[in-house]
């Protein structure tokens, strides 16, 4: 008699294993947990670093020995560019949609060149405001303190629009930015010649970085804003979170 007891003990146990191995929730076949978002403004950096510190690199127009000749300034893409890698912008300050915006940067003998493309379909240069139209903006800090406040002969803000004019913003000296603008209609594209003391451009030395894009939609406002780096569109006065560009 207690043998048959045991037997219909396991039994029974056995069922409610299955029934419970049966009625227990079954995942979806492929399915992913959901990924943990990166907090805004800082995406994708390249290698990682902390917050506010994206490492982008200038690829030095000089190779295996023979120069490569240093880009045209006519804001067209001549075959200098293809020796470095394009970078995508990612960090929304603005809006939902607008602009798609990469840039390329090189460097030698103390300049470093950017080719800035943006793919834009709503031109917008009607504005005299230089934000509240198409527009490139440009910061530069020369060395990677990354200062709240920026310091005379230092730090910079330059600002170029799809139209071809230039402003110069917080510290700015024209005379150290040459540039070229070239309008297609559905996209434009910048080339900037950015001089630099020559003693910073050495390889692995850096200077605070940013580029931020304003896209407006044929409003007079800006619609949409993408930035390299700092999204608190407060880096017209405060460089703290812009990012870092290193010469390699």
């Amino acid at each position: 008699m207690k043998g048959i007891l045991v037997k219909i003990t396991v039994a029974l146990l056995a069922l409610g294993l299955f029934l419970v191995s049966f009625l227990a929730p079954v995942p979806a076949l492929g399915a992913e947990p959901s990924p943990t978002p990166t907090p805004k403004p800082y995406k994708s950096v390249i290698p990682p670093a902390k917050e506010g510190n994206y490492y982008a690199k200038a690829t030095k127009t000089a190779g295996n020995g023979s120069a490569i000749p240093v880009p045209k300034l006519d804001g067209r893409k001549d075959k200098v560019w293809s020796v470095c890698p394009e970078t995508k912008l990612v960090n929304i300050a603005w809006g939902e949609k607008g602009a798609e915006v990469s840039y390329q940067a090189l460097w030698n003998k103390g300049v470093l060149y950017l080719f800035i493309t943006v793919m834009d379909d709503t031109a917008d240069i009607e504005s005299p405001i230089m934000t509240r139209k198409d527009s490139v903006e440009l910061f530069f800090s020369l060395d990677d303190t990354k200062p709240s406040e920026y310091r005379e002969g230092l730090d910079m803000h330059f600002q170029i629009g799809r139209d071809g004019t230039m402003q110069c913003g917080s510290g700015a000296d024209s005379s150290l930015l040459r540039y070229a603008v070239e309008n297609f209609g559905s996209s434009y594209q910048v080339e900037v010649a950015f001089t630099v003391p020559e003693l910073i451009t050495q390889n692995g030395m850096g200077i605070g970085f940013d580029i931020h894009v304003n896209d407006s939609f044929g409003t007079g406002l800006r619609d949409y804003i993408v930035t390299y780096s700092d999204t608190t569109l407060k880096t017209y006065t405060n460089l703290s979170r812009v990012g870092l560009l290193l010469f390699r």
